[in-house]
């Protein structure tokens, strides 16, 4: 996904490619949250309820219907249906925005500006967005490909593959309507195909105080109707954290993909185990050398990384992007590039990884990896197998840098031979060494003094 950006929030313009690994630095408040925020209103799951428009049902049907041969009924599904798909993944989008900053849509305008505006560029369309919305959006479709799911052996770029058999396919059993609404249900899910998930700033104190807050509702539940409740407000980011915390079942899944990962971070990281136990509410500890602590009692570290090891182990059923503001928090810098090469992990597993970062550790570690990418595993003590590396092409890497107008987003080069630039850290180095240099001028000059 390619996204543009205009006057949104300190953001005055910027340009971002979401690829395996993408890393945004910069100073406080230059607008990191905010396009991490936004990327992930980008490709949440849909909000509307399960049913399409009938209108939108009652086309599918038509063509499925119809005794056009496939190759004229897959080109009329790519041009009638997909804008339809779309005109709903942007009502979504809309709607997400507004749900997950838990603002007034005109309050992300940046200063001086009278709206902002986004480009989305995907394999299956574009849309142009305008913030607040005045229902102008454009929308833009490349050239797709449909196939049923019996000839999708070709499969194009832009292809989108349907699981339902036309009847010069396959005569199936299942009624019209139903096949119309899982063609359609296909249909979008390869078009806004990632899920994505976020994990805040201040992640540790949301998740300690997930019990007290819930307990508040509990408490003033029997009051609902009676008198007016006052309900804490929250953003829908950390609405939705809590609430997958508060879901979170017990034990892990069978499936869980990436559990082995979370097992090894426990180990190398927290040189312990994160449970989770329910009886009404979720019970999280840290077992370490045989006994089981209250997370209020562990460190803020593993307070910190509880939360990636519980997504790990009982959420993410299938690979989606990771959105991980300031990593690095509560973390020794060791701790920071070793959580690094497992994030970097996730990447060779098939997870997507976008990170918000002011530790120049972190990006050191993945500086290495990627310049670890160049190296022949014949001729040096690396692993063949290993998957502590970054190829280039994988990995982008942006500055939010003070302009005039507002901050802007420079792409940064990213290479074998270089790595990522580090140039924003170095520079704090050298002030700092600059300092040092001068207090001992001054030390000797003191010194000097009869």
């Amino acid at each position: 996904m390619d996204l543009e950006i205009k006057n949104f929030g300190p953001v005055a313009s910027g340009k971002i490619s979401v690829k395996p690994m993408t890393v945004l630095t910069g100073p406080n408040n230059s607008g990191k949250s905010y396009v991490a925020l936004l990327i992930h209103s980008v490709l949440n799951p849909p909000m509307r309820s399960s049913k399409f428009s009938p209108s939108l049902t009652k086309l599918a049907r038509a063509l499925l219907d119809s005794k056009e041969r496939p190759s004229a009924l897959e080109r009329r599904m790519a041009s009638d249906i997909p804008r339809h798909l779309v005109s709903g993944i942007v009502s979504d989008i809309y709607a997400r925005i507004g749900r997950l900053f838990s603002h007034d849509s005109r309050s992300l305008v940046r200063t001086g500006s009278k709206k902002c505006t986004l480009k989305i560029r995907t394999e299956y369309f574009s849309v142009s967005l305008a913030v607040p919305n005045d229902d102008r959006h454009k929308i833009f479709l490349p050239t797709l490909h449909v196939k049923f799911e019996s000839s999708s052996k070709d499969k194009l770029p832009g292809t989108i593959t349907v699981p339902v058999k036309h009847p010069d396919y396959y005569r199936g059993s299942a009624s019209s309507e139903r096949s119309a609404s899982i063609a359609l249900w296909s249909m979008r899910s390869q078009m806004q195909p990632l899920r994505s998930f976020y994990f805040p700033a201040s992640r540790s104190g949301i998740l300690q105080g997930h019990k007290a807050l819930s307990a508040s509702i509990v408490r003033h539940s029997p009051y609902a109707g009676l008198r007016e409740i006052d309900v804490p407000k929250l953003s829908g980011v950390v609405s939705d954290f809590v609430g997958d915390m508060l879901e979170i079942p017990e034990g892990q899944f069978h499936d869980a993909p990436f559990r082995d990962i979370a097992a090894a971070m426990e180990d190398e990281i927290l040189h312990g185990e994160i449970k989770l136990t329910r009886d009404l509410l979720p019970e999280i500890k840290f077992s370490h050398g045989g006994r089981d602590f209250p997370l209020d009692l562990a460190s803020s570290t593993v307070s910190e990384m509880a939360p990636f090891i519980l997504y790990l182990k009982h959420i993410i059923a299938k690979p989606g992007l990771l959105i991980i503001e300031e990593p690095e928090a509560h973390l020794h810098p060791h701790n920071q590039t070793v959580l690094v090469k497992f994030l970097t992990r996730l990447v060779r597993c098939g997870m997507r990884v976008l990170i918000t970062t002011h530790s120049p550790f972190i990006v050191e570690q993945l500086s290495n990896l990627i310049q670890t990418s160049a190296i022949s595993h014949a001729n040096s003590e690396i692993p063949a197998d290993s998957q502590d590396f970054l190829m280039p092409d994988e990995v982008g890497a942006y500055s939010f840098e003070l302009a005039s107008s507002g901050y802007r987003i420079r792409e940064l080069p990213v290479s074998t031979e270089e790595g990522l630039p580090s140039q924003e850290f170095v520079n704090v180095t050298a002030r700092l060494y600059d300092d040092f240099m001068a207090i001992q001028d001054s030390i000797e000059g003191d010194k000097q003094r009869p």
